[in-house]
């Protein structure tokens, strides 16, 4: 080899090197890099995440109080606390893997196109803390997992971060929809009375009993199975509901509710009102104790007054077959 050659050589290696390492520097600069600077530090400082959609449409408000997080658009009903939090802190320690593109025409493939379009199909979120706002247009989530593409609101280079989001933009996608957790071991009578008279009722013989009977079931008549009725008994074991509302927005009907009636070893008696509305039923609630039941203990009343309190002034909304078991008619349990 020649000398000319080995110069070339070498020269060539030199700059291949110089290229490799500024190459790493640059990806290890951009993989470092903090999404929302500062969020971090703010987290326990923010007061309202807004959350915007196709034509710079605002869909939901979680507002911070001074005891809890609540959806403004439903009334300021409790919202969903750890999913709150976990998009937050997901958020505040995003960092961006790679810049993506520029180009506004490329933008919706990615999903970060600008949230005033007609056509957006990202979400705006807007995190406004005591001291400070943060803005990001969040586009396709899930991303190889646990990464997601995203853009600030006032710069061109949309970016893919690593980020596990979970962000959803209708109100009801943010409410806390745990309701009632009573097992059916602890509910000893349901009776459903219907507008037009028809009375249902179902009973355990005992505590420990293994199904729920049907009462003043007529003679010669069987149940569609041995347990045909604790699908009803079981009713309040875990309920969630789909969306909640304030009377003044459901649009009731003016017609009596079938009212469905639980009574609890412990005295707890709740009762669920199904009105019907111009598209679908609600379901309000009403809590209180056995009255005839001098022996019932203070715990009992305590837990009806809690439970008014939390939730006597809301219309809900249940998902179907929750629904259908609140409004059983003694045909449906029997052959």
């Amino acid at each position: 080899m020649n000398r000319r050659t080995f110069i070339i050589l070498l020269t060539t290696i030199f700059v291949m090197s110089l290229l490799l390492l500024l190459n790493r520097d640059n990806f290890e600069r951009v993989e470092t890099s903090v999404v929302l600077p500062g969020l971090d530090t703010a987290l326990n400082d923010i007061t309202k995440l807004t959350i915007k959609t196709a034509g710079n449409r605002t869909v939901t408000t979680l507002m911070r109080g001074t005891e809890r997080w609540t959806v403004v658009e439903r009334g300021h009903y409790p919202a969903d606390v750890g999913k709150i939090r976990q998009n937050l802190i997901a958020l505040a320690n995003a960092m961006v893997i790679e810049e993506k593109t520029a180009d506004p025409a490329l933008y919706a493939r990615l999903g970060v196109e600008d949230i005033a379009s007609a056509d957006a199909t990202g979400i705006e979120l807007i995190i406004d803390s005591l001291n400070s706002s943060y803005r990001i247009i969040v586009g396709m989530t899930g991303i190889r997992g646990s990464q997601a593409y995203a853009r600030l609101p006032d710069t061109d280079t949309s970016l893919l971060i690593a980020a596990n989001l979970e962000l959803d933009s209708e109100p009801a996608d943010w409410l806390d929809h745990t309701l009632i957790d009573i097992p059916a071991s602890d509910i000893v009578r349901v009776t459903t009375t219907h507008p037009d008279g028809e009375t249902v009722a179902i009973e355990k013989n005992a505590p420990d009993a293994g199904n729920f009977e049907l009462v003043n079931q007529p003679v010669d008549s069987e149940l569609t199975t041995p347990g045909a009725a604790n699908s009803i008994g079981s009713l309040l074991t875990g309920l969630t509901f789909d969306d909640v509302l304030t009377r003044e927005n459901a649009g009731l009907q003016d017609q009596q509710p079938v009212v469905t009636r639980f009574v609890t070893l412990a005295g707890l008696v709740i009762i669920a009102n199904i009105h019907p509305g111009t598209e679908q039923n609600f379901v309000s609630f009403e809590f209180t104790t056995v009255a005839e039941d001098e022996a019932s203990p203070a715990s009992a009343s305590a837990k009806a007054d809690e439970l008014n309190a939390r939730y006597g002034n809301w219309l809900f909304i249940l998902p179907s077959y929750k629904l259908e078991q609140l409004t059983r008619r003694q045909a449906d349990l029997l052959k």
